[in-house]
């Protein structure tokens, strides 16, 4: 039996079958440091999007941007449209500011969409101690909406970003190199092209110039 939180990369999915080829009528949680799980999120929104599935993919930073300065009867009607899509995402939950009006309307959302029955995706790095012993009471409402009906599964995978940064690092050491030396300084510039860049070297000239 595979160790469950022995890392903090973890994914949190409904408890009924993960494999009845339909999509889940409650929420899901994915959850991890660095491993595409927003863009793994985003895979989702497309696909149903190209079935001309209603879906939103938001935070709730840009959730409180909107709602600041709204007049009480427009943030509930603001919050209510969110339950007007199929699939709500939600990323990376714990990164917005934690004031009392903040909590508060993310416990709004939260809530709005679990007694609206729809699916709701939320990408978060936090770990699932920190969800399942929440600071305070303002936040134990929102996780314990979050976590009632989902069920613990690992989602492990590699830091792409960091694999990334070590390839563009290793093909600049190899990449053509200008020296310059001026006074007691020597000025070394390296130029390195990505393999999947649409940009001609035109195109990055014209770019510079700007």
């Amino acid at each position: 039996m595979r160790p469950m939180w022995k890392i903090r990369r973890i994914a949190l999915m409904p408890r009924h079958s993960r494999h009845s080829g339909r999509f889940p009528e409650r929420e899901i949680i994915f959850s991890g440091a660095v491993i595409g799980k927003s863009f793994f999120a985003g895979c989702i929104a497309n696909t149903l999007l190209d079935r001309d599935v209603p879906v939103l993919m938001t935070n709730f930073p840009s959730i409180l941007n909107r709602l600041t300065g709204v007049f009480a009867e427009d943030r509930a009607a603001f919050i209510a449209s969110l339950d007007d899509y199929s699939l709500l995402v939600i990323d990376d939950l714990g990164v917005e500011r934690n004031t009392e009006y903040a909590m508060e309307q993310m416990f709004t959302v939260i809530d709005s969409r679990y007694r609206s029955k729809k699916p709701l995706i939320v990408t978060t790095n936090l770990k699932l101690e920190e969800i399942k012993n929440p600071p305070d009471l303002a936040h134990a409402r929102i996780y314990d909406r979050i976590l009632e009906r989902c069920a613990p599964v690992l989602f492990s995978g590699k830091n792409f970003r960091e694999e990334g940064a070590r390839a563009t690092k290793a093909a600049a050491k190899d990449a053509p190199a200008l020296v310059k030396k001026i006074g007691r300084t020597t000025y070394i510039v390296r130029v390195h092209f990505s393999k999947t860049s649409r940009e001609t070297m035109s195109d990055k000239i014209k770019r510079m110039r700007k």
